[in-house]
């Protein structure tokens, strides 16, 4: 008789990183600095943030890798947003005449 097994391997390897570094999930990009400084910009349907950390998981080093030029797209476009967000909550206000 014969039968099919399937089994899940998992494969343990070094991989050399050389700073800066960037990387890529659906909602984040990171910008790694150095092995203990990373800027983490996160866009999703209900938030977003640009984070300073100064301490990171590993896993986020094994993300899909990205660019310079994706990570600076991404912050820029957060960037936008934040500082609409901050016009409509701060300054729009301000220019309604007083009642």
């Amino acid at each position: 008789m014969e039968i099919t097994i399937r089994r899940d391997v998992k494969v343990e390897e070094k991989v050399n990183i050389n700073f800066p570094y960037f990387t890529k999930t659906e909602i984040h990009n990171f910008f790694f600095i150095n092995e203990k400084e990373c800027i983490k910009v996160t866009d999703f349907f209900d938030g977003f943030s640009i984070e300073y950390l100064t301490k990171y998981p590993e896993s986020w080093l094994v993300a899909e890798p990205s660019t310079k030029d994706e990570f600076i797209s991404a912050y820029k476009e957060v960037n936008v947003e934040q500082i609409n967000l901050f016009n409509k909550i701060f300054i729009e206000p301000n220019e309604l005449p007083k009642t």
